[in-house]
């Protein structure tokens, strides 16, 4: 039996399982464990920016759920989402890692993409990029593009960031890749994974992170295979060996 092969099929199949286990009996999981449903925006909490480069494979089609975004256009893909300080989310020092670009909503809402996909249906991941931009909840659409283009006109014109990274269409770089256009990303799957999904959950969400960087790495034929299998590893032994699956909210 291979088990990463090519984009880690295997994998990307088992997590898609337990997701669906999790979110069909998302009801019955709420009412035994109290997994709080999907909170209404609270207009305090910043809205952070982030644009996608083209080694993604994306719907082209805009997503949107309470809290988080992912707006679309053929020149530049951006996300909008939520957060919070990771201190609210348990995160002290001790978790800190230079190499870590996401928040943590950043990483559920780029995850429930990802899972909400079924492997029959093919794929679809994000890249997003290093940089972010933070602003105040209530812009619209419009604005959010705005604020995402000079985001994007800001990482092309810095020396070190362009030269290490594939920008998006309206910088220069290629054309983005779609899936294709009768191939809708299901929104309410999304929705039930963000909303299944604890962010209080650390080992939940180094597993979401794992799988989404494993997406990333292949991008990348000269790290793709060791890469697949140090991030996708990490996760499938959580998952075989019990310590994910074995609580109700780690079931994803």
């Amino acid at each position: 039996m291979v088990l990463f092969g090519t984009n880690g099929p295997l994998l990307r199949g088992l997590v898609f399982r337990t997701s669906l286990e999790f979110c069909d009996n998302c009801q019955h999981a709420s009412a035994v464990t109290q997994v709080p449903p999907l909170r209404k925006p609270d207009t305090a909490k910043p809205v952070r920016v982030r644009v996608f480069s083209p080694l993604g494979f994306y719907p082209k089609h805009r997503i949107a759920i309470p809290g988080a975004r992912l707006l679309v256009r053929d020149d530049l893909i951006a996300s909008a989402i939520q957060v919070e300080p990771p201190e609210a989310h348990g995160l002290g020092d001790e978790h800190y890692s230079e190499l870590e670009v996401l928040a943590l909503e950043e990483t559920r809402f780029l995850a429930g993409i990802a899972l909400a996909v079924h492997p029959d249906d093919g794929m679809a991941f994000t890249y997003p990029l290093s940089e972010h931009v933070d602003v105040d909840f209530g812009l619209d659409d419009d604005a959010l593009f705005e604020a995402a283009q000079q985001l994007a006109t800001r990482i092309s014109e810095d020396d070190w960031w362009s030269r290490r990274e594939v920008l998006p269409p309206i910088c220069g770089g290629p054309a983005y890749e779609w899936r294709d256009i009768d191939a809708d990303v299901n929104v309410a799957r999304v929705l039930d994974v963000v909303r299944g999904t604890q962010l209080s959950d650390h080992l939940l969400m180094r597993g979401l992170g794992a799988l989404l960087k494993a997406d990333m790495c292949w991008q990348h034929r000269e790290i793709a295979d060791q890469s697949d299998r140090a991030q996708a590893g990490a996760w499938y032994d959580e998952l075989a060996t019990g310590r994910a699956v074995g609580r109700p909210t780690a079931k994803i």
